[in-house]
């Protein structure tokens, strides 16, 4: 089988996988109103011990260890690098789907729905909108979006198959979230994570420590007055002193 040949059945195989993966949470979303975000991540955990015990019992060698697939496989299923390294083409898949993405939710009638069932249910469904149906759909989108990037994180980036990912999934979550779910402002949200993250491994190294616990506290601490300070940004707080001590003197 020929390089190519692999790699687009690698790419249908992850799209494929991802969308079953995404289509039972959105259907108990729809009709249960689950929480889709606990959901999908009990699945991860079920995702994480089928791949773990997959590859223990495809790896030739035996010993079920997961950073020895490529031992038996070469290169086989690589993605061409393009210029010096490895990481131009990711950065291109994930340039392109954030315009993508930006347009979809800016100036289309799927992404207005979305807006709209993200904001009020009982207003989507006044003006006519099949929430049920938007709620599967945009599941599925979701699943298409993590299809490809799983194949670009096993093709391009890792060249193995691992399901250990550094937590992405959490990063994801709250990089989305810090740029109020806006696909433009994520890029430099992103950015911001990851040098962050960089940095204080970097001061780790610097002062000899045995590991990156320390720069996990910097992240962690930083992370935790931002999402405090969002409490305050988004609501208007007030003390009222003079109704409590007229109350008082009354």
């Amino acid at each position: 089988m020929s390089n190519t040949t692999l790699i687009l059945i690698m790419l249908c195989a992850s799209i494929l996988v991802s969308c079953l993966w995404s289509v039972l949470p959105a259907i108990f979303k729809a009709y249960f109103n689950t929480n889709e975000t606990l959901f999908t991540l009990m699945l991860n955990y079920i995702a994480i011990t089928m791949v773990e015990y997959f590859v223990f019992k495809w790896d030739k060698s035996g010993s079920g260890r997961l950073d020895e697939v490529n031992a038996w496989t070469g290169e086989q299923g690589w993605m061409p690098p393009i210029g010096d390294g490895h990481y131009l083409f990711p950065i291109l898949v994930a340039s392109v789907l954030t315009v993508v993405l930006f347009v979809y939710m800016k100036f289309t009638k799927h992404g207005f729905e979305v807006s709209l069932v993200g904001e009020s249910i009982n207003t989507a469904k006044y003006v006519g909108i099949n929430v049920k149906k938007v709620i599967i759909r945009t599941l599925l989108f979701g699943g298409v979006i993590c299809g490809i990037l799983v194949f670009i994180y096993a093709s391009a980036l890792e060249h193995t198959v691992t399901p250990q990912v550094g937590g992405l999934g959490f990063t994801a979550i709250l990089v989305a979230w810090l740029a109020g779910f806006n696909p433009v402002i994520m890029m430099f949200t992103s950015l911001f994570v990851v040098s962050l993250t960089a940095g204080s491994a970097e001061i780790s190294t610097n002062l000899q420590l045995t590991t990156n616990d320390f720069a996990d506290i910097v992240v962690g601490i930083i992370f935790f007055f931002v999402i405090a300070c969002e409490f305050f940004i988004r609501f208007n707080v007030k003390i009222n002193l003079f109704k409590k001590n007229k109350k008082e003197a009354d």
